[in-house]
């Protein structure tokens, strides 16, 4: 069996308050989907997802 994908799945009291700190941070730029109690942000250069 070889790895492909590693997730990391952070558990945080706030979404929007998490928004802001990856993309303005991290610089995660693109938000994959959001259901308001999931959300995955994306790196467009690098493909490193949270």
């Amino acid at each position: 069996m070889r790895i492909t994908r590693v997730t990391a799945d952070l558990r945080v009291p706030d979404i929007d308050s998490a928004r802001t700190f990856y993309t303005g941070f991290l610089g995660l730029a693109t938000e994959e989907f959001n259901l308001g109690w999931v959300a995955r942000f994306t790196s467009p250069e690098t493909g490193a997802h949270l």
